[in-house]
């Protein structure tokens, strides 16, 4: 017990010292690319449009679910970590595609506008590690706040509850 959760602590770390060295490089690169429009499965925002994502997933009346994570390079385990994280919330965004409206953020690919407004949701669902999954209720309340792994099965069991309310 004390190992894994002495891994889990490792692998937050490992995360968070990942994205504050993207953010210097972000800073010391001044990095003005566009970002990739938004996919059918997830809302990626493009600069500037990330908190107006998130409010309208509030202002829905459906279900929402927030992801905060990461895809880019990292060490071997941590990757490994975050890409089984990512398939799972992949994974509950196509079978609740219907109840759900989703926002996957990754910070890898935030500017620093974006980062100003990440750090305002995630003030708003109380997330503080990465990587973190909110489920919002139909009236934009946060529900339920998953900061780590998740078992698909309880959120997948929590959403569907939602959805019959």
């Amino acid at each position: 017990m004390k190992k894994s959760k002495r891994n889990l602590i490792i692998i937050v770390a490992v995360v968070v010292v990942l994205g504050a060295f993207i953010g210097i490089k972000e800073l010391v690169l001044n990095n003005n690319h566009p970002q990739p429009e938004a996919d059918a499965e997830f809302h990626r925002p493009v600069r500037s449009e990330l908190y107006a994502k998130y409010a309208a997933i509030k202002s829905s009346n459906k279900i929402g679910l927030i992801v905060i994570s990461y895809e880019g390079q990292c060490c071997p385990s941590t990757k490994e970590f975050l890409d089984k994280y990512n398939r799972q919330a992949n994974q509950l965004i196509q079978k609740y595609k219907n109840q759900v409206s989703a926002l996957f953020i990754d910070i890898g690919q935030l500017g620093n506008e974006q980062k100003n407004e990440l750090t305002r949701i995630a003030n708003e669902i109380g997330a503080t590690r990465l990587p973190s999954l909110a489920i919002l209720k139909k009236d934009g309340k946060l529900h339920q706040l998953f900061t780590g792994p998740f078992d698909i099965n309880t959120v997948g069991n929590i959403i569907w509850k939602l959805s019959q309310s």
